[in-house]
């Protein structure tokens, strides 16, 4: 989905004459809620309340599984536990 796509659902039911901040506003805390990243042009965009242009893509960030989490987890603390023992 798109900054320009969210706007026209913004608007769908009733024409609300928000600002382009506001949806800006909008847009950006439906992101936030939902573990969305912005990208432009195929690359990261970072967003703003002044600049949030209609072709920004909402992606949806595919997080790995409780496993993989654990494991990444024990083998930070190995490196940290690791690191500490050196000094």
């Amino acid at each position: 989905m798109t900054a320009g796509q969210l706007r026209k659902w913004i608007d769908l039911a009733q024409a609300e004459g928000l600002t382009r901040e506001a949806e800006n506003l909008v847009i950006l805390a439906f992101a936030e809620q939902t573990g969305r990243t912005f990208r432009r042009h195929g690359g990261p965009f970072q967003p703003a309340l002044a600049s949030l242009p209609d072709d920004v893509e909402l992606c949806e960030e595919h997080l790995p599984g409780e496993p993989a989490w654990e494991a990444a987890v024990d083998r930070a603390g190995s490196i940290s536990a690791r690191l500490l023992c050196r000094c």
